[in-house]
């Protein structure tokens, strides 16, 4: 009940500058003792394997109100599915090189997602723009199929009634077929095979799975779209956690792209964007988007290493 009343609150309530209450409680509850600070001491990089409902819960905006920071901004974060994928110092970065593909289908009904396609592709130089009836779902399943970057622009669905069918809208000019009918669904995703170093899901809650909704405590990020990807081979996925407004998807993609293309990496990237975030605007879209990762692999096309602390309980 504390995850979802504290969510409420980022997502509908507080746009005035203030910190809810709630984010200290909550950073209090899970990071604050003693055995845990200490064990926190010089480390950069945290690892979040989310339980239940906390899989719905923005670690990144919880407040240390001792230092009056946000988490995002003491550490940078990444999540895994499960702690076993936990094996080695290292962390995916996507070369800039790698051909990128950017699917945007809504221009006209959701017109930032057409400004953050522009955006992305002034960035990555050599991307493919699929924006309007470009867009398909055929040409999303072959930029995967490639090992693509995949940055995706659109309306997501989620489905707290049956998570696999949540699904993001990737085409508005229907094929033939249930497989090019527009809409990238959960369990289709299951079924395919990617080396795709990075999946970038700009959309509403694509991060969140059946922890959204109904038996809330019993949930789990199992069956979001974010999860769908990293089970069908993609690296690192971001994904968001709530609704998120127009104007501020854009801005994030743009940061995000802008730190990537200096050679850090993914959950690098997207700290970096969310502590300018922080700074430059109001409210907690920036505490909507999370790094999800399948854990360590072994060299993959277009993927760099590079080292990482890794904190375990």
């Amino acid at each position: 009940m504390r995850v979802r009343f504290l969510r409420e609150l980022v997502t509908r309530s507080y746009n005035d500058g203030g910190i809810p209450k709630p984010l200290g409680d909550l950073y209090t509850t899970l990071f604050a003792s003693p055995q845990i600070t200490g064990a926190l001491s010089g480390v950069g990089h945290l690892i979040i394997v989310p339980h239940g409902s906390l899989g719905a819960l923005p670690f990144a905006a919880l407040w240390d109100g001792h230092r009056g920071k946000f988490l995002v901004e003491e550490f940078t974060l990444r999540y895994l599915p499960a702690v076993a994928l936990i094996r080695e110092r290292s962390v995916g970065v996507p070369n800039i090189r790698t051909p990128m593909a950017i699917f945007a289908p809504l221009p006209d009904s959701l017109p930032g997602t057409r400004a953050e396609a522009r955006a992305v592709g002034r960035l990555m130089a050599g991307a493919a723009m699929k924006v309007g009836r470009a867009s398909s779902e055929s040409g999303v399943r072959a930029g995967l199929a490639s090992g693509r970057v995949i940055h995706i622009a659109s309306h997501g669905t989620h489905n707290a009634q049956n998570p696999l069918f949540s699904r993001m809208t990737v085409g508005t000019n229907a094929g033939k077929s249930s497989i090019d009918d527009g809409r990238l669904e959960v369990h289709e995703i299951l079924g395919l095979r990617t080396t795709s170093p990075l999946v970038f899901l700009s959309g509403c809650e694509t991060a969140l799975g059946s922890a959204g909704e109904g038996a809330f405590q019993e949930g789990s990020e199992e069956g979001s779209l974010a999860q769908a990807f990293l089970i069908a081979g993609a690296g690192s996925v971001i994904a968001t956690l709530w609704k998120v407004d127009d104007a501020g998807a854009v801005r994030i993609a743009e940061s995000f792209y802008r730190h990537l293309r200096t050679g850090v990496s993914v959950d690098d990237a997207l700290t970096l964007s969310q502590r300018e975030m922080i700074s430059q605007t109001r409210g907690y879209t920036w505490a909507a988007y999370a790094v999800s990762e399948k854990g360590s692999r072994k060299s993959e096309p277009g993927v760099r290493k590079t080292e990482s602390k890794v904190l375990t309980e």
